[in-house]
């Protein structure tokens, strides 16, 4: 099968991807949870919701990010294959 087809039939999801245990990622989130826990622990009910809310819209600014980054290594990608396969000596 080709990897056009394995897309194509959800056998390959690039946003699945997951970070490897022992990973700097992995450790940089075990901190922020900590942290955040630690931080969150004396709010009142308004305040945890404000922070939520701040949480949750830097999530949304990362998943943005995230997808344009792809896009733009995807045509990048795109791009070097072009440029390998031009008939230029």
């Amino acid at each position: 099968m080709s990897i056009l087809e394995e897309i194509y039939f959800g056998n390959i999801v690039p946003a699945d991807k997951r970070f490897t245990p022992g990973s700097k990622y992995d450790h940089a989130a075990r901190r922020w949870i900590e942290q955040s826990s630690q931080y969150t622990a004396d709010m009142t009910p308004d305040e945890l919701k404000k922070f939520n809310e701040l949480t949750d819209l830097q999530g949304e600014m990362s998943e943005l990010l995230n997808i344009e980054c792809f896009e733009q290594g995807f045509r990048m990608g795109a791009q070097m294959m072009l440029a390998a396969l031009a008939d230029k000596p």
